[in-house]
């Protein structure tokens, strides 16, 4: 295998950690701070997750496959690179998950 077919994955990894990171970093940024001791609540622990799980599972059967998030990721990024450079910043990935 060589190094141009270990790319895809590892860009699509890249994407999907970045991805988490900026809706974690956006979320809790918008978020009140929670009273000692709370648990759950809008935007509580797994909302990001739960997030990515409903856009990723395209044909709604309550299961998510490797395709389907690779589709999705895929998706994501490129609405974000909009100039087709094969390279996204961090602003540019926000905008395009937040349309």
């Amino acid at each position: 295998m060589g190094l141009t077919n270990l790319r895809a994955p590892f860009v699509t990894a890249v994407c999907a950690v970045a991805l988490l990171a900026i809706a974690v970093g956006g979320m809790k940024a918008q978020q009140p701070p929670a009273a000692a001791g709370a648990v759950g609540g809008r935007g509580g622990r797994g909302a990001v997750g739960l997030s990515v799980f409903a856009a990723a599972d395209i044909n709604k059967d309550g299961s998510v496959t490797r395709d389907e998030l690779k589709t999705t990721i895929d998706k994501w990024f490129a609405e974000a690179d909009s100039s087709k450079t094969g390279s996204v910043t961090r602003e540019q990935l926000a905008t395009a998950l937040d349309a």
